[in-house]
């Protein structure tokens, strides 16, 4: 997601789940291509569902909000219509939640555990952190392990 030394007003508003002042900042011109990304990151389940309520597009939250572990605010997001395959490979979410305990809906959700590069970051993330329950999960997704 972004520069992750943006230091702006917006992303900081976001990060501290500043509601009122996050919807400041959009009404007084400042971009909002990355909102729902920058507080799907902190887990700010509020200013997400206002944002997405207020039309702003979750580019690239599912993915912050998956790795963050916010079962939450994946669950809003995939709530509202996000894509889980919408970003595939070693940034897949899938790949994030793979220490979370959100994988299991992502997957039930239409996450593809299948698409190019998901399942190898999943079994490579899961034998790095030694997390033999999800590398037998994976197996009886049909990954080979």
């Amino acid at each position: 997601m972004g520069n992750p030394r943006d230091n702006s007003p917006l992303r900081k508003a976001c990060m501290r789940g500043h509601t009122a002042i996050v919807e400041y900042l959009l009404a007084h011109g400042a971009g909002p291509e990355q909102t729902v990304a920058m507080a799907s990151e902190c887990g700010r389940l509020e200013l997400v569902q206002r944002l997405l309520e207020g039309g702003i597009p979750p580019t690239d939250a599912l993915p912050q909000a998956s790795a963050g572990g916010y079962l939450d605010v994946v669950r809003l997001l995939l709530d509202a219509g996000v894509d889980p395959n919408q970003t595939i490979g070693p940034k897949s979410p899938l790949a994030s939640a793979i220490a979370n305990e959100h994988f299991t809906l992502l997957v039930e959700r239409g996450a593809e555990l299948h698409a190019d590069g998901v399942a190898e970051e999943c079994v490579r993330r899961a034998r790095k952190d030694g997390l033999d329950s999800m590398l037998l999960l994976l197996q009886a997704h049909g990954v080979d392990c």
